[in-house]
Order: structure tokens, then sequence, then C-alpha cells
């Protein structure tokens, strides 16, 4: 965890693109009203059904987001 963060939450993902978005905004939900600094930490763990391309996406519009990718499960 950096220094400047309160919180890292850790999420491993295998062909879960169609939860990502929701998973993503119930997270976001959750830990907002606390008033922590925080990072939402997606491991892709090898998906092939198109999961790394929407956590791709996430990250571009959140920077509180980070993305590890695996290449295989």
């Amino acid at each position: 965890m950096r220094a400047d963060l309160d919180l890292s939450v850790v999420l491993p993902v295998h062909n879960e693109a169609a939860a990502i978005d929701a998973t993503h905004r119930e997270v976001r939900e959750a830990l907002d009203p606390l008033g922590l600094s925080y990072e939402i930490i997606f491991v892709d763990d090898g998906s092939d059904d198109g999961s790394f391309e929407r956590l791709a996406a996430i990250r571009g519009a959140d920077p509180r987001v980070r993305v590890i990718r695996l290449r295989r499960n």
C-alpha cells in the first residue's frame, strides 16, 4: 500500500467482464462515504472474455483503479 493511501482493495478477476462495472461501482459506493483515500486493484487472472479490456476502460476513467494482468490462470 502506498503511504498516501488509507486503503487498498484487491479484487481477483477471471472471466468476469459482465460483472466488472457493477463491482467497481459497488466498491466506490461503499468506500466514498467513508472519506478515505483508497485504490482498487483488479488482478486479471488470465481472462479470455474481454475482462482486461473492460478493466482498462475503467482504469482510464478512474485514477484510483490499478490493473494487474496475469498471462494465464
